[in-house]
């Protein structure tokens, strides 16, 4: 019977004290789940390789706060400062929720998430960046057949890629569902393993994106495809570029309701980093006034059926997110509406991170 490994702060009472040395405690884990509990003053810094299928996962207090961490703050936050945060080395399903994970190294192709082996990897609900832009860094790494899904996830300053597979196989498949990204890709021009998805092979991949939020960097693309054999599928994607896929991959089934082109700013009185389209503003919150958001066609579908995705009922927050066809939320976040006595959450203030990284 699959077991529950819970890991909290030094004296409060879990199996284990940091995910690593759960993730290696010499027991049988493979469909086991490890839960992170409680509060936490200090971060946790240790490298993991994660050797079997398994389910991480935080409580109600150590989630994510759909932000990146930073001084006083009590969720659990994963930091490490050297190599890749997790090494995942098993070919069953690895899923990760609502965790806040920051890679601080400074090396080259230092990743949040290295996955060499064939499996399925899925992400919810998670935090997922850099501390700086450092060459070659990509949020997930993959370099055999991947079966890889992020749903309502935040990612930001990677420098290369959100998923970068370099390599791959035929058969591969990349989700994109319901997340917002800021700051990804190189900031020099480039058509080559950069943006949300990067692929580099001769082999088959499809890569879908949906109902997401994205802003990369100077000159870089939405995604790109330097194999014609990748078929993509993007419905419902605001980004700040004027092309969605770079290279020789193929539109594929649905390729609709997109907004390319948009503008990423700061200029509202929060600080917020929003994204302006020709209708009306964006911010990573898509916090709308209930007036704006009620007249902004691009928050209208009909249906995910051409890229095989479902529209989330929850956002990254559990906030419950607006499915109706006509009116939709977009991105990682529900939207907050204004005049409603709502409290923005999750917002993505200056001083925390910038368009180049820096602490946090």
């Amino acid at each position: 019977m699959p077991t529950t490994w819970t890991v909290t702060k030094s004296g409060g009472g879990g199996d284990y004290n940091t995910l690593a040395s759960a993730l290696s405690n010499g027991s049988t884990i493979d469909g086991d789940t490890i839960e992170i509990q409680g509060t936490w003053a200090a971060r946790d810094t240790a490298v993991c390789t994660v050797s079997d299928a398994v389910t991480i996962q935080c409580d109600a207090d150590s989630k994510q706060v759909g932000r990146p961490w930073r001084t006083g703050d009590t969720h659990y936050q994963h930091r490490s400062t050297s190599g890749h945060s997790f090494t995942v080395t098993d070919t069953g399903t690895v899923t990760f929720i609502d965790l806040d994970i920051q890679n601080a190294a400074t090396g080259v192709s230092d990743e949040i998430f290295r996955n060499n082996v064939s499996n399925t990897f899925v992400a919810e609900r998670c935090v997922l960046g850099f501390d700086s832009r450092t060459d070659q860094q990509d949020i997930y790494y993959n370099d055999a057949i991947l079966d890889v899904t992020f749903t309502n996830c935040v990612g930001y300053n990677a420098y290369r890629a959100w998923v970068d597979s370099n390599g791959g196989d035929t058969g591969s498949v990349v989700n994109i569902n319901s997340c917002t990204a800021y700051d990804i890709g190189f900031n020099a021009t480039t058509n080559s393993r950069s943006g949300l998805i990067g692929f580099n092979s001769s082999n088959t991949m499809t890569a879908n994106v949906a109902n997401t939020l994205a802003h990369t960097n100077a000159s870089s693309k939405t995604c790109t495809f330097v194999s014609a054999n990748t078929t993509y599928n993007f419905h419902t994607l605001i980004t700040n570029v004027d092309n969605l896929a770079a290279g020789s991959g193929t539109a594929g089934a649905s390729n609709t309701a997109n907004v390319i082109n948009a503008t990423i700013n700061a200029t509202d009185t929060l600080g917020n980093y929003i994204v302006t389209d020709i209708v009306s503003p964006y911010n990573l919150l898509l916090q709308d006034s209930a007036t704006n958001n009620a007249a902004l066609t691009n928050h209208s579908i009909t249906s995910f059926t051409g890229t095989g995705l479902t529209l989330p009922t929850l956002d990254i927050l559990g906030q419950t997110r607006v499915t109706t066809t006509s009116n939709i939320d977009i991105g990682a976040h529900a939207i907050v509406a204004a005049g409603v006595g709502a409290t923005p959450k999750g917002v993505f203030n200056k001083p925390f991170f910038g368009p180049f990284g820096g602490p946090l």
